[in-house]
């Protein structure tokens, strides 16, 4: 039984609490449909105040209008608010040159996004099912994603002030329908799902029927296992990591202090995720490894120098990191040659940067970064460091973030801030380097010439 079903993963993830308004997004197709009944019923017991959305995005102009008339009187039944967002994903698309579906899913969800502050709204609502984990696990394997990334569509997710919660995530879409029929509801079908030229469309429609007949009749069941699995395995490195810095991490004035002999004892794994999150890409995984090696064998008082401005030496039970405390770190500001070397001495690194036309599928090498050539306009590459009001949109997430939270969520030292060199096209973040790129210029199955940007520090240069 669906209903149950569904109330029971509300409660297993928490997804509301009483006197919550929740924006409800409705397309019309039946999963969207589904969920509003669900949560209309549901809506008395758990004191929520529903606030329907639909948003037309411009692309199917006789559709839309059916479409946006169908939810108008949907919700109107229900006796329910309703706010239709139009919007112009065409030309949008264009005019960043993204496809599609990455145009759409941006402006979707900073639609939502903003209409959630203006209406001061909790939670966000969508109706992502099992069907759609199915296809996004298996498109992030096809891409070459890591753990975090086989670990799918999250049932709750944050997005700026608000959350997204996807109470339908576990039920599949025979369920869904047959809920439907049970409950003499009535729907609209979205003509674009069966275009192949769409990424997920040609999954959906063409590899996972193939899949199933040919290799592994339940390889839905598979995958989101899978998914399951590596979700649990994150959360449990993310608590130990977490759990660690608590431990092993203090500060003094303007130092940065380790205790060592309780870092040793932690594994390998945990130790470097520590100094990951503690300087992301500050320091290159050398100087990680040397900082290790420094807190394992080296007499007191060794100190090992990360760069001209930065340095840690193991002083009693420590290792104390410091940095010049004489000047602030000034603003810095260099313009990019594509193809070339690019020296940036102030920094002690090299950017080099080529063009190539093919990228190998690898999370490790946090150092090198690759983006799609013909979204980007090579005269307006710099490398910089922050400025007020930088934002960002980090790389798998589907909303903006502002670069100040980024460091902070990333446990980045307030000093050290300016000294992490970000990549930038004008106004746009493309890679927070050595840390976290950006969703801007990704590569994709359109992708036809790559830019590959591979950052050396001085020792490696």
């Amino acid at each position: 039984m669906v209903f149950p079903k569904v109330k029971k993963i509300i409660e297993r993830y928490n997804m509301f609490s009483p006197g919550d308004r929740v924006l409800v997004g409705v397309s019309g197709g039946p999963d969207s449909v589904c969920l509003l009944h669900i949560l209309n019923r549901c809506r008395k017991e758990m004191a929520l105040s529903l606030h329907v959305v639909h948003i037309n995005h411009g692309i199917r102009k006789r559709e839309s209008k059916r479409e946006e008339k169908f939810v108008s009187h949907l919700a109107g039944r229900m006796d329910l608010p309703i706010t239709v967002k139009s919007l112009d994903v065409p030309s949008y698309a264009r005019r960043k040159k993204l496809t599609v579906e990455e145009a759409a899913r941006d402006m979707r969800y900073s639609a939502f996004e903003r209409l959630a502050g203006k209406l001061n709204a909790k939670k966000i609502a969508l109706g992502h099912t099992a069907s759609d984990q199915v296809e996004t696990v298996l498109m992030h394997l096809l891409r070459g994603s890591g753990p975090q990334g086989l670990s799918g569509i999250p049932p709750v997710r944050k997005l700026g002030s608000t959350a997204v919660v996807r109470p339908l995530i576990e039920v599949n879409k025979e369920e869904i329908l047959n809920y439907l029929k049970k409950n003499n509801l009535t729907f609209c079908l979205d003509s674009s799902n069966r275009k192949t030229e769409y990424f997920r469309n040609k999954v959906r429609l063409k590899l996972l029927p193939l899949l199933r007949k040919n290799y592994n009749e339940n390889i839905d069941g598979a995958l989101l296992r899978l998914s399951e699995i590596l979700k649990e395995e994150n959360a449990y490195w993310e608590r130990v990591v977490e759990r660690a810095l608590g431990k092993v991490v203090s500060r003094e004035s303007e130092k940065i202090l380790i205790d060592f002999k309780r870092f040793l004892r932690y594994n390998v794994i945990v130790q470097r995720r520590v100094l990951y999150r503690l300087f992301g890409g500050i320091v290159s995984l050398s100087q990680i490894e040397a900082i290790r090696n420094l807190a394992q064998k080296s007499s007191q008082g060794k100190r090992i120098y990360l760069g001209k401005r930065f340095s840690v030496r193991k002083e009693g039970n420590f290792l104390i990191f410091s940095s010049s405390p004489e000047r602030r770190f000034k603003k810095f500001n260099y313009p990019l040659r594509v193809p070339g070397k690019n020296e940036i001495e102030g920094l002690n690194l090299t950017l080099n940067t080529r063009i190539v036309d093919f990228y190998p599928v690898s999370e490790k090498e946090t150092n090198t970064a690759y983006f799609d050539v013909d979204k980007i306009n090579f005269k307006k590459l710099l490398l910089r460091n922050r400025r007020e009001g930088d934002r960002f949109k980090p790389f798998g997430l589907r909303g903006t973030k502002k670069l100040s939270d980024f460091f902070i969520d990333r446990k980045i030292p307030r000093r050290l801030r300016d000294r992490v060199p970000l990549l930038v096209e004008g106004e746009d973040i493309l890679w927070v380097v050595g840390i976290r790129r950006a969703d801007k210029a990704r590569i994709t199955e359109d992708t036809k010439k790559i830019l590959e940007v591979r950052v050396l520090r001085e020792e490696e240069s």
